[in-house]
């Protein structure tokens, strides 16, 4: 299958899509909204008597598109830093394009805001992207999100399997993706991004 490759911005285990505005229907104007739902540890529900970790979503609001776009990444993962949430509603793009408000989700532990979501439906498939807070990286949120997203995406798109990419060097991002059921397909490849060239790999997973 060849894939069309566009300019995207890039955030820790995300990246977010950046569809001039002009094409038509490109976000996914069909949307259902999806009951909340909570996950404990392992995907399942807690055990009497022992607590779990408890993870809650909805559609992301406003305020927290301008928290995320402040997370700050350090080391190796400063390339995953976003531009202001400011200036991204200005040019219509990312997080700030307005027609795709209801593709992005907030993930939360409690009352603490862990990492967020873009489920963006394609003709054959369904592109996610994923952003965990910088703090919390390492912590499993990634693969419970992951396992959330997948209950989302075959709610809204039934039978379409999901794909993603991600910086073949982020070897932290490839294992926690290969533990929520993604495997790698096919070969390194070079794409360009807002910030440069750089070698992705695309992993799927058909099995919803």
């Amino acid at each position: 299958m060849e894939h069309k490759r566009t300019v995207r911005l890039e955030t820790d285990r995300l990246i977010l899509r950046l569809f001039p505005l002009e094409q038509p229907g490109i976000c996914g104007c069909r949307y259902i909204r999806p009951p909340e739902r909570r996950l404990g540890e392992n995907g399942q529900k807690g055990r009497p008597g022992k607590k779990e970790k408890m993870i809650t979503y909805h559609i992301m609001t406003e305020p927290e598109r301008e928290l995320v776009c402040a997370w700050n990444y350090q080391g190796d993962y400063e390339i995953y830093n976003m531009p202001p949430y400011r200036e991204q509603k200005e040019q219509g793009v990312g997080l700030g394009n307005p027609r795709c408000g209801s593709n992005y989700y907030a993930y939360y532990d409690g009352n603490k805001l862990v990492g967020f979501t873009n489920i963006l439906e394609e003709p054959q498939e369904v592109f996610i992207g994923i952003g965990i807070d910088p703090d919390l990286c390492g912590q499993g949120y990634g693969q419970k999100i992951l396992r959330l997203t997948r209950e989302i995406s075959k709610t809204l798109y039934p039978g379409k399997p999901l794909y993603l990419e991600v910086r073949s060097w982020n070897q932290r991002a490839v294992n926690c993706y290969k533990k929520a059921g993604f495997t790698v397909d096919g070969e390194a490849f070079e794409q360009a991004t807002m910030l440069g060239t750089g070698s992705f790999l695309r992993m799927v997973c058909r099995e919803l």
